[in-house]
């Protein structure tokens, strides 16, 4: 008898313990629900919120690539984790907020206020967040301004944009590049077309992007930045009254540097497929480079390949496995560091010149620095002090801005005129 009374006692136990937890699941999910949509008027609606949090950080449209049979192997953009973060919701709400269940018209009201209000909008058009286009006026505005503060003081400029990888990989695949990844640096190019600014689109360029191809980690060959180069010095020549030589950005100049390493051009052809060449030109200016990280100053003197290169007992070692790829690790040129490069040789430009640029620049300031007196480079986004209080002790008669297409996606955290 006692074990029976026994029995029932851990049987009812057992129940009230189900129970409670069902009402305590039940009464997560209302909270939850109530959580999302009461603050749905307002600005501090989670989803709104994660959506704006994340939009100015997600840098995974920047590490597309391809594998060997040329499919395109991609991160989880920002719009797909918002969307399956918005169906799980979805779905919650969907379960619990039927027509009959729950029966409070309160809650139904919330309910519908969140379906509505929140699941429904586009995710380009969030509450709190940008449109593509207001992100490319927000960037056309803030380029403005630096361009009439240049003007303002008698400095040339040229604005310069470069094929996203995305562009790049479709013109190497044959697999045409998403419509939503190109409509934001469509819209941008539109605006700088229409505006005052000197602009060069080399993402429009198809004779030079059909000769692109990508290393593995995601940059151009030298040789595209060297065609590219020829194609900016050539807009320098017709808008700001350089006098640059084109001929001497003809490969025929050039000789490969890993000709000097073949063992590196080995490991890079052996583990990744493909050649790798880093032009240099065979008859060289001789310079003076300043190269300045953090507090660190280094000086070099002498030709190309030994100021522009890291030293070439370094190459190998400083080879990491492609991660970086050689074209990191080869030039001495990093985007922390800030570089002022002078030719001793005697250009056609006695001129002073500040570009501005990421690592895709790193070449283009090398292939340039042959037939101009002074060429500084300075990363935007690494620059921790005011650039106009720069530009005012530089004094540069111009400015040149190469800037990737996607960049346009992060434009704030590049930005140039410090308050």
């Amino acid at each position: 008898m006692d074990k029976m009374n026994t029995i029932r006692k851990i049987q009812r136990t057992g129940t009230v313990l189900l129970c409670a937890l069902a009402v305590l699941g039940f009464l997560f999910v209302m909270m939850t629900v109530f959580s999302f949509a009461l603050r749905m008027k307002g600005v501090e609606n989670p989803l709104t919120v994660w959506y704006t949090q994340n939009a100015e950080v997600d840098l995974s449209w920047m590490h597309s690539t391809q594998n060997p049979e040329g499919q395109w192997m991609r991160q989880k953009t920002l719009r797909e984790q918002y969307e399956a973060f918005a169906a799980g919701l979805r779905k919650t709400v969907e379960t619990f907020c039927t027509g009959a269940f729950p029966r409070n018209a309160d809650f139904k009201t919330v309910a519908d206020a969140y379906q509505h209000g929140v699941l429904r909008n586009s995710i380009t058009v969030a509450p709190g967040g940008k449109t593509n286009l207001e992100t490319a006026q927000g960037a056309l505005e803030e380029i403005s301004e630096f361009n009439d503060y240049l003007s303002e003081n008698g400095i040339g400029f040229l604005y310069v944009t470069l094929p996203s990888v995305d562009r790049i990989n479709a013109a190497v695949t044959g697999v045409p590049c998403p419509e939503e990844e190109l409509d934001l640096p469509e819209r941008f190019h539109t605006l700088l077309e229409e505006s005052d600014i000197n602009f060069l689109n080399i993402a429009a360029r198809n004779d030079l992007i059909d000769k692109m191809h990508l290393d593995i980690s995601d940059h151009w060959m030298p040789a595209d930045a060297l065609r590219t180069t020829e194609a900016i010095a050539r807009a320098m020549n017709d808008s700001l009254g350089f006098r640059f030589d084109l001929s001497q950005f003809d490969l025929s100049r050039y000789e490969d540097a890993l000709d000097y390493r073949p063992g590196t051009a080995e490991v890079i052809k052996e583990e990744f497929g493909y050649d790798f060449q880093f032009w240099v030109p065979k008859k060289s200016p001789e310079y003076k480079v300043h190269y300045m990280a953090y507090t660190t100053d280094e000086y070099y003197e002498g030709d190309f390949i030994h100021t522009l290169l890291a030293p070439m007992d370094e190459w190998d070692s400083r080879f990491n496995g492609g991660e970086g790829g050689t074209y990191h690790n080869m030039s001495i040129i990093k985007n922390g560091a800030l570089l002022d490069i002078k030719n001793l040789s005697g250009t056609n430009n006695p001129r002073r010149v500040l570009l501005l640029g990421d690592s895709f620049t790193w070449p283009v300031v090398s292939y340039l620095s042959q037939d101009v007196d002074e060429i500084f480079f300075m990363h935007p986004r690494y620059f921790e002090g005011d650039t106009r209080l720069f530009i005012e002790d530089y004094q540069p008669d111009t400015v040149i801005w190469v800037f990737g297409e996607e960049q346009i996606k992060v434009y704030n955290d590049f930005f140039i005129v410090n308050p």
